[in-house]
């Protein structure tokens, strides 16, 4: 094992090394548009090379076996910013992209490589990606084209995309009839456009990045009858049944009742042309597209199959020929705005009239402490293309204040991007933080613009107390962490919890899989119990029917045997024997061998039969149990009326003993559950209850005296009153307080938060500080019985109804197997269960008990007596330095 072990850690270490190695290696960026494409078809190779590689220019002349056409090459210097698990992550890439398109000359598989860099002296050598090229049938009935308007735009460009059909002109009259046959029309698949319809709707389905007109309206001006020639665009079709008024449209009664072909059936706007002295008639269609982000876009190819009609005669019957053309995509290059003249405060936008505006959480503040330093753009721009500004990058900026690059925030709101940044002033006195540049492209004027902030004042106080160990925050105002200690117990204060979370609604509620747990395991159980009980009385009703049929049976069977063998006593008598004690075996569930007279005078008499039945069934029974064994007694008597005698008899016992029959099946008990579970949510106020979370920290955090304390307990208990429910919410709330000098509320608050989320060691540390506080005495004790209890404070309310719920779920599990036959299975675990779950109702019932007392009660805050500038002074140094521990 430990072998192992020490080979996989060699082997990462090396990996790992390699992968340092290199990473540190600038490299070559090689993609191609497409992997697969038509002969003709061009493909567009793209070279991205580092700034580490110089200005060389890749060599892509190894490649022979195609056309190729260089595109000017395009500078690109940009980083932006994107969201890991919650931490802003910079990506950058600065160099030359080069574009190359490539156009193979013959099918099967093409490389577009090797491809090669010489820089820095070193030789790159990359083998080139490989695309699949599909040959086609030569013909020149049908010519396909797609063209762009621009080659190359910037976002935000429009640019149109214009698909051509062009077919061979019929000759003489027909020259100006479409040569298409009016109920074959040919097929065109179109990759831009819809695939197919739904619910009577066209949706937009562009390529990602790009916006386009209105589908629907766009395409229903093509729109033709189904007796006219026409294309099958995709599959696009109507998918109404039967009448329906809102057709897109209604030539003829088909088409108005939804009978015969569905298919829309399109026209598009005539032309003529010409190619190498053929003259065709070409359908076009134009559409516009606007791009969102930077990229390359791809149109095509479109794939034409259907009959041409090729030759008429001088009757018009048609002659047709079947066709598949391909034609040849097209791509269209979004490309950011030039390098050349590009302000070093360029973030990305392009667009017009855009407007920057900045802000600062606080005016005045000491040297070094963070200030949080918000800025906002808008216009009419994209606002997902643009990247926070590089502050760095502006000197002016740096002469009175550090910036902490590293912690940005960004987020979208209002049709603004906003960033927050930190910076600390450098030094005492009245600052100003000059205006802060935005550049941007203005594709109006086809140039770049610069946006300026207003300038904002800073005051920075002296520092009190400067020391090494002040770490970075990004709370306002506030050093992160201090080692110092004071003799004050609030400097021992567990930190605030700045969690989102804070502001949710976390009331104890059953879970549908809480629910499903519930219901589940009695639900089992009673389908489990219904089974046997099914079982049971199916048994018991035949049994019963045996009972009922055993006198009218074996009244059947004398008879017959009367009849048969009238002529043989001796069978005869066995018969009548055998019958009667087969009478007694069905009727009274007795076992049949052994049967003695006896034996069936008891039975009868056990049963309540009539003493006069009773010795004529045991006289007439032990006739023939003689005659039987002994062979000589059915020849003394006359065995044929004891039969008829026995048919009598039986009758009269079925008749007298009826009442004892319980007739149809058996009555079962009913096993009912009723779970009722209430459970109200809501969340259309999360954004303001988010805004008054931050709002209460943001006090919190920057609070100096029991007044500015006690403010940020009445934000808190804003978000109480909104309904926000949760540990977090108690445990900052009772923090407050504690602050505030309100102990009594603050310890209740401490305890409520151990009811929502469970007691820890914040909690428990706070809540000491706040008893301490209260009694005078540094060394209090949270009360014995806690540890007993253990799971009534250390599980919150939503874990012990967790807990109960899988504990019930056990018990009718293990109830259930016990049910189903395994009686030496599960009674410990039923015991157990059993005690969980009365140990967890019980807790949970003292637990919204004394919610709902505090729930009345509300929170009561004491008014902050009026203090004495010498005494606030004090309080705020008291409180500054135990806030060094507040920020989490």
């Amino acid at each position: 094992m430990r072998k192992a072990v020490t080979q996989f850690l060699a082997a990462f270490a090396t990996l790992v090394t390699a992968a340092c190695a290199f990473a540190g290696e600038p490299d070559l960026e090689i993609t191609v548009n497409r992997d697969k494409v038509y002969l003709g078809e061009p493909i567009l190779l793209t070279v991205k090379v580092p700034t580490a590689l110089g200005n060389s220019a890749p060599d892509v002349s190894a490649i022979t076996n195609a056309s190729i056409t260089a595109y000017a090459p395009q500078p690109q210097n940009y980083f932006n910013y994107i969201n890991v698990n919650g931490r802003i992550r910079q990506q950058s890439f600065s160099g030359i992209v080069y574009s190359f398109e490539m156009v193979p000359a013959e099918s099967g598989r093409f490389v577009a490589g090797p491809i090669t860099l010489t820089a820095g002296g070193r030789r790159i050598v990359k083998p080139g990606p490989v695309v699949q090229v599909e040959g086609i049938q030569k013909q020149d009935w049908v010519i396909i084209s797609i063209k762009a308007s621009k080659e190359a735009v910037l976002v935000d460009e429009p640019f149109e995309i214009t698909a051509s059909i062009g077919m061979k002109r019929l000759a003489g009259r027909f020259i100006d009839t479409p040569p298409i046959l009016p109920d074959d029309p040919v097929s065109i698949s179109v990759p831009f456009f819809p695939r197919s319809i739904a619910n009577q709707n066209l949706t937009r389905q562009y390529l990602d990045g790009l916006e386009g007109p209105d589908i629907q309206k766009h395409l229903s001006s093509y729109l033709t009858g189904k007796k006219n020639p026409g294309f099958y665009l995709n599959d696009l079709r109507d998918q109404n049944d039967g009448f329906d008024p809102r057709r897109m449209f209604a030539m003829d009664p088909d088409e108005v009742f939804g009978f015969g072909d569905r298919r829309y059936r399109f026209m598009f706007e005539k032309q003529s042309a010409s190619t190498n002295g053929i003259a065709y008639m070409v359908f076009a269609m134009k559409t516009r597209f606007t791009p969102t982000k930077e990229g390359n876009y791809t149109f095509g190819p479109i794939d034409f199959k259907g009959n041409v009609v090729t030759a008429t005669d001088d009757a018009g019957r048609a002659t047709t020929q079947p066709v598949w053309a391909i034609g040849p995509a097209c791509t269209v290059r979004v490309v950011p705005p030039p390098l050349q003249d590009r302000p070093a405060s360029y973030i990305g936008a392009v667009g017009s009239n855009l407007v920057v505006d900045a802000m600062l959480d606080a005016q005045t503040c000491s040297v070094g402490d963070p200030l949080t330093l918000t800025l906002w753009v808008t216009g009419n721009i994209r606002l997902e293309n643009v990247y926070p500004p590089d502050l760095a990058a502006q000197p002016n900026l740096l002469k009175d204040f550090r910036l902490n690059e590293e912690n940005v925030q960004a987020s979208t709101k209002d049709n603004a991007r906003i960033w927050k940044y930190t910076i600390r002033p450098t030094r005492a006195g009245t600052l100003e933080l000059p205006p802060i540049d935005v550049a941007y492209y203005d594709i109006i004027e086809r140039s770049y613009k610069i946006a300026r902030t207003r300038a904002l004042p800073v005051r920075a106080e002296e520092a009190l107390i400067v020391t090494p160990d002040i770490i970075t925050s990004t709370a306002t105002n506030r050093p992160a962490n201090e080692t110092r200690q004071t003799d004050d117990m609030l400097s021992f204060m567990a930190p605030l919890n700045v969690d989102p979370a804070g502001a949710e609604r976390h009331a104890p509620s059953l879970r549908p899989w809480q629910i499903a747990a519930l219901a589940g395991g009695p639900l089992f159980f009673l389908a489990v119990l219904l089974v046997k009980s099914g079982t049971r009385a199916i048994t018991a009703h035949r049994a019963e029917a045996r009972r009922r049929n055993a006198a009218g049976k074996a009244a059947r069977k004398l008879r017959a045997a009367g009849k048969e063998h009238a002529s043989d006593p001796s069978i005869l008598c066995h018969l009548v024997y055998d019958t009667l004690k087969e009478f007694l075996h069905e009727r009274f569930d007795i076992t049949a061998a052994g049967i003695t007279p006896s034996d069936a005078r008891s039975i009868l008499e056990k049963h309540g039969i009539d003493p006069v039945l009773v010795d004529r069934f045991c006289g007439l029974f032990e006739r023939n149990f003689n005659a039987t064994y002994t062979g000589t007694g059915a020849a003394r008597h006359d065995v044929a009326a004891d039969a008829a005698s026995a048919c009598e008899i039986l009758n009269e016992i079925d008749r007298t003993s009826a009442r004892g029959i319980r007739r149809g099946l058996p009555s079962t008990g009913a096993v009912v559950m009723l779970l009722s579970v209430v459970s109200i949510a809501g969340a259309s106020d999360i954004d303001e209850r988010q805004f008054i979370w931050e709002e209460a920290n943001s006090r919190m955090v920057s609070a100096r005296t029991p007044e500015d304390y006690l403010k940020a307990a009445a934000s808190y208990d804003k978000l109480l009153r909104m309904g926000a429910r949760n540990g977090i919410l108690f445990y900052n709330l009772g923090t407050a307080l504690t602050r505030a000098g309100q102990y009594d509320e603050a310890i209740r608050m401490m305890e409520r938060a151990e009811r929502y989320a469970g007691s820890n060691e914040d909690i428990r540390q706070n809540m000491l500080l706040a008893i301490s506080k209260k009694e005078k005495n540094r060394n209090v004790v949270l009360p014995w019985h806690r540890m007993f209890l253990f799971w009534h404070y250390g599980l919150s309310m939503n874990a012990r109804i967790s807990v109960g719920v899988i504990a019930f779920s056990i018990f009718w599990l293990a109830l259930t197997v016990r049910l189903m036959g395994g009686r030496s299975f599960g009674k410990e675990i039923m015991i157990i269960s059993l005690i969980t779950v009365a140990l967890m109702a019980s807790s949970l019932a003292t637990s919204f008990h004394q919610e709902q007392k505090d729930e009345f009660r509300g929170l009561r805050m004491k008014p902050v007596a009026t203090t004495s500038p010498e005494m606030k002074a004090a309080a705020t140094n008291e409180n500054k330095n135990a806030n060094q521990n507040t920020n989490r």
